[in-house]
């Protein structure tokens, strides 16, 4: 059962109320005081539903008007229970000392997979601290990290990557304040790692020169990366050099990227990816586009990939309606027979010539087009 709050800030008698209810309850799984401002009070009395509630797994509360008092009591509830999966905090004015006490539950809270905390950047800084570490590393149920990075933090998250045999997710975004030097030590990193599968970075300028070698060095080394996003855009050699890395990887089934295409030496690299990887699945590229001296590479390489099974592609720049059916030839006689494609063109009037064309010629129920004009 679910239950959520929108714009909706109660009073201390009426969360007592609903506190006492809850307390009581054994099928409600999921509460959210969205956009829900709660008091001190409030949160102090949700936090005695977290002591006797056992079916309780998802919380997301919003709290900008709470002192140290309620973090504390919030954090000591936290430590006792024991279903909990997935806390979501936001707050204006969280301090690092309140920050710090909700951080070192995951101490002795088993059961904890998720914890993001919104607007709260001193936690940023104390998760540098020793304490932190040491908390988040010895954790046996910490997941997924989902959070804005500075330089400091990311130097800190190092150490627990390196480290931690739980963490499952990694996401990165908002990195502009980081140089690429110092983010290249967190990259490393991953290549000790033997947890995380899912990594996502929000911001690919992030990875120049060190930092682009460095993740190609862990595509090569890391063997339990499995999906893979990486957003932004680089330029043409730093994404040759990440796509080379892909190359020699053996466990990533699903990419998502909308790096730098616009030079020949990042297609001819996407070509040698999709020619020697032997474990990608599924990949998705955005912002892409071909011309006439790099339509054929890529042909190329498609051609002879032997596990695609799903592949998307929106463009930056329209496809000539030749190339498109060429591409569209090549997945239908493609091996691993592809049953998945979406090739997404600005030129509506053309490529609708080009599949209408194409359904005439080739009978392939397998095969799903979407042709959209938005791109």
């Amino acid at each position: 059962m679910k239950l959520q709050f929108v714009k909706c800030t109660p009073t201390d008698d009426t969360a007592k109320t609903l506190a006492d209810v809850l307390t009581k309850n054994t099928s409600l799984q999921i509460l959210k005081f969205q956009k829900s401002d709660l008091t001190s009070r409030c949160v102090i009395t949700l936090s005695e539903v977290l002591r006797r509630n056992s079916t309780l797994q998802h919380l997301e509360i919003s709290v900008n008007n709470c002192d140290g008092s309620a973090f504390k009591t919030l954090a000591d509830a936290l430590a006792q229970n024991k279903t909990l999966c997935s806390l979501i905090i936001s707050s204006d004015n969280m301090l690092a000392d309140e920050s710090l006490q909700l951080v070192a539950c995951l101490a002795t809270n088993t059961s904890l997979e998720v914890l993001q905390l919104h607007n709260a950047p001193s936690f940023l800084d104390i998760l540098y601290g020793k304490r932190i570490l040491a908390t988040v590393t010895s954790s046996g149920a910490i997941e997924r990290v989902r959070m804005n990075w500075d330089t400091s933090s990311l130097s800190a998250l190092a150490s627990v990557t390196a480290s931690t045999h739980t963490l499952q997710e990694l996401c990165l975004a908002d990195l502009e304040k980081c140089h690429p030097r110092l983010f290249a030590p967190l990259i490393t990193s991953l290549t000790q790692n033997t947890s995380v599968t899912k990594l996502i970075i929000g911001d690919s300028a992030i990875l120049k020169s060190s930092a682009a070698g460095a993740l190609a060095n862990v595509f090569r080394k890391n063997a339990t990366l499995k999906h893979v996003e990486l957003y932004g855009c680089c330029d043409s050699c730093d994404t040759s050099t990440i796509m080379r890395g892909l190359a020699e990887n053996r466990s990533v089934s699903y990419l998502k990227t909308s790096l730098w295409w616009r030079e020949n030496d990042a297609i001819e690299a996407l070509a040698y990816m999709l020619l020697e990887n032997n474990t990608l699945n599924a990949l998705v590229l955005e912002h892409f586009c071909l011309d006439d001296s790099t339509v054929q590479v890529f042909l190329q390489g498609l051609t002879r990939n032997v596990t695609l099974s799903d592949m998307q592609v929106t463009w930056d720049i329209a496809l000539k309606v030749k190339d498109l059916f060429l591409i569209m030839n090549i997945v239908c006689r493609n091996e691993c027979m592809l049953n998945r494609a979406a090739l997404y063109t600005l030129q509506r009037c053309d490529s609708d010539i080009a599949v209408e064309s194409f359904r005439k010629v080739h009978h392939c129920d397998s095969l799903l087009w979407c042709v959209s004009s938005k791109g």
